[in-house]
């Protein structure tokens, strides 16, 4: 195992043959993975392990990604953060997709949550 730093957070990759191809990853808004994405309720990626929700989920937000009775908002995540939540309303062809942010976007990742919505999106 190799000791590594990756966002100021210490951890291990198992193999050194790792070290060098994670150290060439891109920094977070210049990897085209790092989205936007609208992420379903109950994605897999939000429900992963509370250090890694701490990260993505802004501080005092929690409770509107995972909400009272264990309910998992769907979710709008730009370079890697939640920043926001989402909800569809009316059938596929005709609805409309309002998007609650934690602050405010640029107005080029905003386009870019349109193109990839396939949906008129509502912002609140």
């Amino acid at each position: 195992m190799v000791p590594v730093e990756i966002d100021g957070e210490s951890g291990f990759v198992v193999r050194a043959e790792d070290a060098d191809e994670l150290a060439a990853v891109p920094p977070a808004g210049e990897h085209p993975g790092d989205g936007p994405f609208l992420l379903p309720g109950f994605d897999p990626w939000v429900i992963a392990p509370l250090s890694h929700r701490r990260r993505a989920i802004p501080e005092g937000r929690e409770p509107e990604v995972s909400r009272t009775a264990g309910w998992i908002s769907p979710v709008l995540v730009v370079d890697g953060r939640v920043v926001g939540v989402w909800e569809r309303s009316g059938d596929g062809a005709t609805g409309t997709i309002a998007v609650r942010l934690f602050a405010p976007l640029p107005t080029a990742t905003r386009r870019a949550v349109t193109e990839r919505a396939g949906a008129d999106l509502v912002w609140t």
